[in-house]
C-alpha cells in the first residue's frame, strides 16, 4: 500500500466513522438494535477508485432490513 493509500483510507475512516454515529444517532430507538448495528466497509475496485459504503446488519428473520423498514415507513 503506497503512502497515498493510506492516506486515503485514513481520511475515509475518518469519515466512515463520523457516519456511524450521525447513523446511529438519527435511528429511532426502541430497543437500540437498530441504532447501534450501523457499520462503514472501504472498497477499492479494480481501476483505484475507493468507496465509502455504510450499512446496518440488524435483520429480522434473516432476510429482512430493519433500517430499510424504518426509512420506508412501515406505519404506512
Amino acid at each position: 500500500m503506497t503512502s497515498g493509500d493510506n492516506r486515503i483510507r485514513t481520511i475515509l475512516h475518518k469519515y466512515g466513522k463520523q457516519g456511524v454515529e450521525a447513523l446511529r444517532n438519527n435511528t429511532p430507538v426502541s430497543t437500540g438494535v437498530t441504532a447501534e448495528s450501523w457499520y462503514y466497509d472501504i472498497e477499492k475496485d479494480k481501476d483505484g477508485t475507493y468507496k465509502l459504503i455504510w450499512g446496518n446488519q440488524n435483520m429480522a428473520e434473516e432476510w429482512f432490513n430493519v433500517a430499510l423498514y424504518i426509512q420506508l415507513g412501515h406505519a404506512t
